[in-house]
């Protein structure tokens, strides 16, 4: 459901068929959404202790619209954060991609695929040709879901956004985890904001995936012992 509802995978399940080499049922799941709210509620926790069983009463910026700006949107959505997006001027095109269809004239896909779900459904979205319309006081979180900033191929860039507007106790966490400290980062820092990289994000992201693979793994070793057991 996770990799359906955002039409992104970042973790596959691979299991042989019947013992055969050549036929493999395959499983997609996207550990983003868990990955980022579980990195989220410890980062707001950390800031300010108890912050995190009043996250329904906060308000969230994106900044971007690609797959990870989706996953995002998605556990604000389940932590029951508000939010609003910036992101290029035609992002319609980015926020419900033409994936399943490509896929399925690819004879790819086995089954057909549900909608894309529009995760900024409910949204103001501002373009970054109007940043001066954002309200930056107005925002206890901001999450960077681009990969400026990101080492190698984008390093030393950052978002054109002026966080100098938003309020000291503003949250940016930061999706890129490499370097430590990304030039987004710095500069919130430099205007006196707090910040969060994307290290958690990525922690709690391996711990999922490999629920997800000792889980198959144990329910393969448990049915191989009860045919052992009953042959």
């Amino acid at each position: 459901p996770s990799a359906d509802r955002i039409c992104a995978a970042n973790t596959l399940l691979i299991r042989r068929i019947g013992g055969s080499r050549d036929e493999v049922h395959i499983t997609c799941y996207n550990t983003d959404v868990g990955g980022f709210a579980s990195a989220l509620v410890r980062a707001m926790t950390a800031a300010a202790p108890g912050s995190a069983r009043i996250l329904k009463n906060r308000r969230a910026l994106i900044l971007g619209s690609g797959g990870s700006a989706r996953a995002v949107a998605w556990a604000l959505r389940d932590l029951g954060i508000a939010f609003d997006l910036v992101g290029r001027a035609n992002s319609e095109s980015v926020d419900r991609p033409d994936i399943p269809h490509a896929l399925a004239e690819a004879s790819v896909l086995q089954r057909s695929s549900p909608q894309i779900q529009d995760a900024f459904a409910g949204a103001r979205r501002f373009s970054y040709d109007a940043l001066g319309s954002v309200p930056w006081d107005g925002y206890d979180l901001l999450v960077h879901c681009t990969p400026l900033g990101m080492e190698p191929g984008f390093a030393g860039q950052r978002p054109p956004n002026n966080l100098s507007l938003c309020r000291s106790s503003t949250l940016l966490f930061d999706l890129v985890y490499t370097p430590e400290i990304t030039p987004l980062m710095q500069y919130a820092l430099d205007c006196g904001l707090q910040v969060c990289g994307g290290i958690g994000m990525l922690e709690h992201q391996a711990e999922e995936a490999w629920a997800i693979w000792k889980s198959a793994t144990d329910a393969e070793y448990d049915t191989n012992e009860s045919s052992i057991s009953s042959s």
